[in-house]
């Protein structure tokens, strides 16, 4: 929410605040936190991974990728699609840091990674970007390599 590093719940003040709410719960320490939510993302993961997998039609991207005030790149893929039942569904596949340069061949195998990782590059109906010069290159690349 305020995002704090998972040093947070090491805080002596925090530590203390937990301790005094609920004396009998264990505290953890950050690495066993980290360690805890990634087993929970792998699972979530797998679980979205499946729905998509015995979804019926095939899957729309949007993809923006855009730069914070310190230059660094982030790039953030989801995925639409109709489930079994007809309903619109929407994950959030990537959102990740994007290295430099952030050419369209970049971008372009970016979006493939994530296609392959999700196993849905079968699946791909259409991808919505803005309107870069980048990716104008991207989709160009993407529909060659497909």
């Amino acid at each position: 929410m305020h995002n704090l590093p998972f040093q947070f719940i090491e805080y002596r003040g925090i530590m203390a605040c937990f301790e005094y709410l609920r004396p009998s719960v264990q505290q953890v320490s950050r690495n066993t936190a980290k360690a805890d939510i990634l087993k929970l993302y792998e699972l979530e993961k797998k679980k979205i991974k499946n729905v998509l997998a015995t979804s019926y039609g095939t899957t729309s991207l949007t993809s923006d990728l855009w730069t914070a005030i310190n230059s660094d790149g982030y790039l953030a893929i989801t995925a639409h699609f109709v489930n079994r039942d007809w309903i619109l569904r929407k994950y959030i596949l990537c959102l990740s840091y994007m290295h430099s340069p952030h050419t369209g061949v970049a971008l372009a195998d970016k979006i493939y990674d994530v296609l392959n990782d999700w196993g849905i590059v079968e699946k791909l109906s259409s991808l919505t970007l803005d309107n870069a010069s980048a990716n104008d290159v991207c989709v160009q690349y993407l529909n060659e390599n497909f």
